[in-house]
Order: C-alpha cells, then sequence, then structure tokens
C-alpha cells in the first residue's frame, strides 16, 4: 500500500509556514548558506545541520526551503528580475514583507555577481 501524499498545490504552503516560522534574520541566514553555490563557492552543510539544530527544523523542512531558495534566486538570476520586482512577488505570493526581503537581500549577491 502506498504512502498518502500531499498534493502538489499544498506543497507551496508547506515551505511558506516553515518560512514565516523562522524570523526574518534566521532566513536570511539560510539564504547565505544556499547563495554559497549559486556564486561559484561549496555549500557549507556543516553550518546548515547547525542552522537546521538552532532553526529547530526537521530534515523535511530544511530540504524544502533550501529547495525553494535555490529556485528562487536561480529564476530569479535567470529570467534577469529586478530585486524589487522579486520581492514584491514573494509578497504576492503571501510572504511578509521582512521574510520577502530577507531572500531579496541574498538575491542582490547573487545579482552582484551574474
Amino acid at each position: 500500500m502506498s504512502s498518502p501524499r500531499t498534493s502538489p498545490s499544498k506543497e507551496p504552503d508547506k515551505v511558506k509556514v516553515a518560512f514565516q516560522r523562522k524570523s526574518p534574520p534566521k532566513l536570511q541566514e539560510l539564504c547565505e548558506i544556499v547563495v554559497q553555490p549559486l556564486i561559484g563557492k561549496e555549500m557549507d552543510y556543516i553550518q546548515l545541520k547547525n542552522f537546521s539544530k538552532a532553526a529547530s527544523l526537521e530534515l523535511s523542512e530544511v530540504k524544502a526551503c533550501v529547495s525553494a531558495v535555490q529556485q528562487i534566486l536561480k529564476s530569479g538570476s535567470c529570467y534577469a528580475v529586478s530585486p524589487s520586482d522579486l520581492g514584491q512577488e514573494l509578497e504576492q505570493l503571501g510572504l511578509d514583507r521582512q521574510h520577502s526581503q530577507a531572500i531579496v537581500d541574498s538575491f542582490y549577491l547573487l545579482h552582484r555577481r551574474t
């Protein structure tokens, strides 16, 4: 018997909730870890592990957040989205301004490098 799966439409809500359960500085810390491979550096998995412990996130939540942040940053860069437009889009998707700004701050770093 197969295990019940969450419908794909619920996955973004789970990520949004995981983002917003953490303070904007914690989300900023995660973004700084995640942006490293996107700018040509290695991801610091020890730092990521320490982050997940300190933030009290389950492994599945960490994976979802890392994947979401990577996708947001890669897509924004690939499609030459301005940082202000990225912030507005994240807010339209339901993130509050402080959490959106935490992601946009990391996008600035990526944006300057590409």
